[in-house]
């Protein structure tokens, strides 16, 4: 699995996107979360609430600059490449897979833009989210109990007609461009980031030691590790990006710790993180991962719903975020274009879906799966600051109430 096959992703791009998306959605919060000690090594955990993103999840980011993009080739068409669009022609028809996150992004996108959305997804698909797709005008069909059942069906969609665009869930350089710019923002939110190049890692700032996000398909891993490399480099830093899979769907973890391309381990299980619910890794997103996330690992089932009900107890989370509250003051306030309404929403900080609670499970829980060494990622320091990408908060309040109601988290978390 040679890294020339890889996806490549150029943090310049990533950083057009970063602008552009945060002049649409505005800006997440960072907030702390626990203070915990592993290995020896205390470990400060701070949370990237993309829960409170629009419509709830990060997928709005990959999903918007893949169709900003679309969109500007359909109006200026490369004369190169004799334009895949003309301005006469019919409008293309978004075609998507998704568990539900994308489908809202790729939703949102098709309404900001008068397209056209036909979305694939599971039978098994919470019900929130497919109500939240419907409401934005997306056209939903749903095929098979899985993500690569529902994927091949809207391969097969896309293909009976030219003017059907596939807006792929990860595999694609907008996209994971889109994701990426959690990265850029993220980074942003620490220290002052130069426009247009990371000539700003001075010492003296404090970043992040570690990040850690789900991977499903790996788009949003495999972007944020991007910038973060280009950051490393540019500073001196020494920066990780680990990855966490759920063992209901382990492909990408299998693979990665094998060196060849795995199959999950259990491809009957069923996952409580739907949004990270991959059974089949591709190949070339294998090789995506490797080169740009430092480790995968991964986490039992019943530690993500432990996780989503310490999230949900959390007494510093028992609010909802206002996206007009000031983020950081050393980012100044991002002013709103007419017709943004959906940002202008409160949201609840400690609602997370699966997916979302994957990160959390790992460093909570993750002492007793040894696989992520604190002590060697320390280096001789005494301390460490975590940030977990919390991804998603489309879960139905049924499931939530199902899931946590016997679950009491510890006092002295």
């Amino acid at each position: 699995m040679s890294e020339e096959s890889s996806i490549d992703i150029p943090p310049k791009g990533a950083r057009k996107a970063a602008k552009h998306i945060a002049s649409i959605h505005g800006i997440t919060p960072i907030l702390p979360l626990e203070t915990l000690v592993r290995d020896g090594v205390i470990l400060h955990l701070l949370g990237k609430f993309e829960n409170v993103q629009s419509v709830y999840t990060f997928k709005v980011r990959g999903a918007e600059w893949f169709v900003y993009n679309l969109m500007e080739e359909y109006h200026n068409p490369d004369p190169k490449s004799r334009g895949r669009f003309r301005r006469d022609q019919t409008l293309p028809v978004l075609v998507t897979a998704s568990a539900g996150n994308h489908a809202q992004g790729v939703a949102l996108a098709a309404k900001r833009y008068g397209l056209e959305a036909v979305i694939f997804m599971p039978t098994t698909t919470p019900s929130v989210k497919k109500e939240r797709v419907e409401k934005l005008g997306g056209t939903i069909r749903l095929v098979g109990n899985v993500f690569d059942e529902a994927l091949a069906e809207a391969l097969l969609y896309k293909s009976e007609s030219r003017n059907r665009i596939l807006v792929p869930p990860y595999e694609n350089p907008f996209i994971m461009a889109g994701q990426a710019t959690v990265g850029v923002e993220l980074l942003s939110q620490f220290c002052p980031l130069h426009p247009d190049y990371f000539r700003v890692a001075r010492h003296e700032w404090h970043v992040p030691d570690v990040i850690i996000c789900g991977i499903g398909g790996g788009g949003l891993a495999s972007g944020i590790g991007s910038i973060v490399q280009e950051f490393n480099k540019a500073g001196g830093r020494n920066i990780k990006v680990i990855g966490v899979q759920t063992e209901a769907a382990d492909s990408m973890y299998q693979s990665i710790k094998a060196g060849e391309y795995r199959e999950s381990s259990d491809m009957t299980a069923k996952s409580v993180a739907e949004g990270i619910t991959v059974k089949k890794a591709s190949p070339r997103m294998v090789r995506t991962v490797q080169r740009y996330v430092n480790q995968v690992v991964s986490v039992t089932e019943e530690d993500i719903i432990r996780a989503i009900a310490y999230i949900h107890q959390h007494p510093d989370l028992q609010r909802r975020w206002d996206t007009n509250e000031v983020i950081n003051p050393a980012i100044p306030f991002r002013s709103l274009p007419e017709g943004a309404h959906h940002v202008h929403e409160s949201r609840p900080l400690n609602r997370v879906e699966g997916a979302a609670a994957a990160p959390y499970a790992a460093v909570v829980f993750g002492d007793k799966y040894q696989e992520i060494n604190w002590r060697e990622i320390a280096g001789g320091r005494k301390e460490l600051t975590v940030v977990c990408v919390l991804t998603g908060s489309n879960i139905p309040s049924q499931k939530l109430q199902d899931l946590t109601h016997n679950i009491i988290r510890p006092r002295n978390l």
